[in-house]
């Protein structure tokens, strides 16, 4: 993803943030409010601040405008009855006029925040919604928990009655104190969606977010940081649920909102926690005050085992306490990112920058709740979502020279294993029960039965002509490299380079060594051919297949090892490949490799006119792998003449 992509990106995130708090004001001036624009409200929203009509110690179908004790109050904000005695009451009303509406049309009303502990609404005179249970008996009332969301209907003459009875009896500083947004019903459920959407997208990067840290974690045990950077995005998890418990509650009502709203602690004990863990790193701070982060850890972390030891009934002072202990941790966090930033530590001063700016909306939310529904946003919510999206591009900034190295380390492995295979090939590590070269030791062997091939190559040439060592060399590979590549395509391999020939393995039994053979003697004419055509030299070739026990290991030294095959099987197929050099014929295979064949032959084949004996003195009877269209004698042989292990000895050490 390019760089204008993700601005992009974050610029349609951050608008879609802002758009859950913007709107436009319209001035409640002593309890009346004049829409000089009704058609405005079918896209735009307008918020109900100002003056509204107050009558404390009033109900809705008691209370008098003429009576000395209504009032105008400020919307929003919090009625303080210090002043007059005869003022102060638990429960009071709230009123204003909305004129200038369209007539008989449906509008709707939204707070992020219900009045008071509990209210009802009132459009026009009748009852429009309720939220908690209102009461003016302490014992009857019951606290909301949801945000404001209902619908109102104007008159005839577009005009709009709005009564809130609200009941507080925690304390005397209650009120509307979240702003009232007002407009059309579709403009109001679609900005409502919008917050919605919001806190998904929030929740969705922060789990997000902690997933990677967790697996980088995973992935590299020795990385605390993303441990303790994971945990302490969890806590600011529940420091964004919180401030959205009410539209949680609204959303997931069977969740208590209690529970929602005691994830508050949460973070007020983790995030300096896991913050002073991070600081602990800085070795130069730690020299000059050895006990100052450790100390801060000792202490936030007593606070979780005290909140989990005590009452629930002392938890309001264990609270303010927290809070404040917060605080001073929020001024020692502001000295230590500048010091980071002098330091240059920049990756931990930009942790605690954003730690401050979120802590900045945690606190404003505290001091000044009036204006924290509207602003809070800005500060907490936004906060947390560049620092989850700081998160994750820093760490792809940091881990991409781990991934470039692995992956560089991958290709110098894997041509590490390309070169091994030029020397100890993948059949061969399965042969001795081995999966990786570096397992194979000096003196690791099997024991077993298989189909061995030795091929070997001889340049035609008259008495009188002299080949030089390079034309002979060239000639060679050629007419090995033809060899070799018709044994793998025959499911074999090559075990040995010998001479001028090869020692080749056949674990599927006889039938592909005959089919090799037959390749091998279709593919060597063309190239003879060839070579003729062009005035170079031909080749014969002649080779011996046996079947029997053999022993596959490695021999060498502990710098450097080679297979080798051993074994009476490997001395019988080098004996049968010098008979069919000395007495002529291209391919030989024993009778012991034939019964091994079940099927069809793979090619022709006809009993050979000699015979060879072991040095245990067993006679092997041969057979020769003839060309189909072949003109040579064929005829039939009735008993094969053996050659004697001496006779074989003889010319063998010739013929190597």
């Amino acid at each position: 993803m390019s760089f204008l992509k993700i601005k992009k990106l974050f610029m349609i995130l951050t608008g879609l943030l802002f758009s859950t708090t913007l709107s436009f004001a319209a001035e409640v001036w002593n309890g009346v409010v004049h829409v000089t624009d009704p058609e405005s409200l079918g896209h735009d929203i307008i918020n109900l601040n100002g003056n509204w009509e107050f009558y404390p110690a009033q109900e809705f179908q008691s209370f008098n405008r003429e009576q000395y004790d209504m009032a105008f109050i400020k919307v929003p904000g919090a009625w303080e009855y210090n002043a007059k005695k005869n003022l102060q009451a638990d429960f009071a009303c709230y009123r204003i006029k909305i004129m200038g509406l369209k007539p008989d049309t449906r509008y709707a009303i939204f707070s992020r925040v219900c009045p008071a502990t509990a209210s009802k609404f009132f459009c026009n005179g009748a009852k429009v919604g309720e939220y908690g249970r209102y009461s003016s008996n302490e014992k009857l009332a019951k606290s909301a928990e949801r945000p404001v969301y209902l619908f109102l209907n104007s008159d005839s003459i577009g005009t709009i009655e709005l009564v809130i009875q609200v009941s507080s009896f925690s304390n005397h500083q209650s009120g509307i104190i979240s702003s009232l947004l007002f407009a059309e019903q579709k403009v109001i459920t679609r900005h409502f969606i919008k917050i919605i959407i919001s806190c998904a997208i929030l929740l969705g990067a922060i789990l997000f977010t902690c997933i990677i840290n967790f697996s980088v974690f995973i992935g590299d045990t020795k990385n605390f940081a993303n441990m303790i950077f994971g945990f302490l995005l969890l806590g600011l998890l529940c420091q964004l649920l919180t401030s959205n418990g009410s539209i949680l509650s609204w959303m997931f009502p069977d969740i208590p909102f209690s529970v929602i709203q005691g994830l508050k602690y949460v973070p007020l004990w983790m995030s300096p926690q896991l913050f002073s863990v991070l600081m602990m790193r800085d070795k130069s701070f730690e020299q000059h005050y050895p006990y100052v982060d450790k100390a801060i850890f000792g202490i936030f972390s007593a606070f979780a085992v005290i909140f989990c030891a005590f009452p629930i009934k002392y938890t309001n002072y264990l609270s303010v306490i927290l809070i404040s202990a917060n605080g001073l941790f929020y001024f020692y966090a502001i000295i230590r990112m500048a010091r980071n930033f002098a330091v240059k530590q920049i990756k931990d001063g930009i942790y605690l920058s954003f730690y401050i700016v979120v802590t900045t909306g945690f606190f404003f939310d505290i001091l000044f709740p009036v204006q924290s529904s509207m602003i809070v946003i800005l500060f907490s919510q936004v906060g947390i979502l560049i620092l989850a999206m700081f998160d994750v591009f820093y760490m792809a900034y940091a881990h991409q020279s781990i991934f470039h190295n692995t992956h560089r380390i991958m290709t110098i492995l894997e041509n590490i294993n390309d070169s091994y295979e030029k020397f100890i090939s993948h059949e061969f590590l399965e042969l001795v029960n081995r999966s990786d070269p570096n397992e194979v030791k000096l003196g690791d062997y099997a024991k077993t039965a298989l189909t061995i091939m030795y091929v070997q190559t001889s340049i035609i040439t008259s008495d009188e002509t002299t080949i030089l060592p390079r034309h002979e060399f060239d000639t060679c590979s050629k007419f090995i490299k033809l060899i070799t590549d018709c044994i793998d395509q025959s499911n074999g391999f090559v075990s040995n380079f010998l001479g001028r020939g090869c020692v080749a393995i056949f674990t599927g039994g006889p039938n592909d060594a005959l089919f090799a053979a037959r390749k091998i003697m279709v593919e060597a004419d063309t190239l003879n051919e060839t070579q003729m055509r062009s005035g170079e030299y031909c080749v014969s070739i002649n080779a011996g297949i046996h079947y029997g026990d053999v022993i596959t290991g490695a021999i060498g030294e502990d710098l450097r090892l080679d297979n080798v095959l051993i074994g009476p099987c490997m001395n019988a197929v080098c004996r049968i490949s010098a008979v069919a050099y000395k007495h002529g014929g291209s391919f030989l295979i024993s009778k012991d490799a034939l019964d091994q064949i079940e099927g069809d032959i793979a090619c022709d084949v006809r009993l050979y006119p000699n015979s060879i004996i072991t040095a245990e003195n067993d006679e092997i009877i041969l057979y020769e792998c003839v060309d189909e269209n072949s003109s040579d004698d064929d005829t039939e042989v009735v008993k094969p003449v053996p050659i004697s292990s001496k006779e074989i000895e003889n010319f063998t050490k010739i013929y190597w």
